[in-house]
């Protein structure tokens, strides 16, 4: 924390504060998290850009300003826009994403951009060859050996 604002520290946050980053929630698990600065138009153009069915963005909603990744609507989840932007995720979500995300009990926006990318290319080179990957490919993938 600093002392000086009494808030966490935030790459954006300068000595005047920045009015589209307040901090919602200090205590949660992963961290602190900073208000939403998406808004409709975005979410449209997203739509737009990556293709996302109109049924899959007609029951998205904005987050609540102390709404957090980590403290969400029942029957929702929450998805970053990189995700989509910058990692190429498409809907629906590839089966063999969800089911390694199943397989190590972890969320979607747990996952780093890069990660994401990295996991998707696997996936996509995988299927245009026929190889079939599940979790315990992906594992041997990822693992770190000495």
């Amino acid at each position: 924390m600093n002392p000086d604002h009494e808030r966490p520290e935030s790459p954006s946050f300068d000595e005047g504060g920045s009015s589209n980053d307040f901090c919602t929630r200090l205590n949660d698990i992963a961290g602190p998290h900073y208000q939403s600065k998406c808004i409709l138009q975005s979410l449209d153009q997203l739509r737009e850009l990556c293709r996302i069915p109109s049924e899959i963005m007609t029951d998205s909603q904005m987050p609540e300003p102390i709404e957090s990744p980590e403290d969400h609507r029942p029957g929702f989840f929450c998805v970053y826009e990189v995700n989509f932007k910058g990692c190429g995720l498409t809907f629906p979500l590839p089966e063999d994403l969800v089911r390694y995300l199943a397989g190590l009990e972890i969320a979607l926006p747990q996952l780093t951009p890069n990660l994401l990318r990295t996991i998707l290319g696997i996936i996509t080179i995988a299927a245009e060859t026929g190889f079939v990957i599940g979790v315990p490919e992906l594992n041997d993938l990822f693992s770190v050996r000495s």
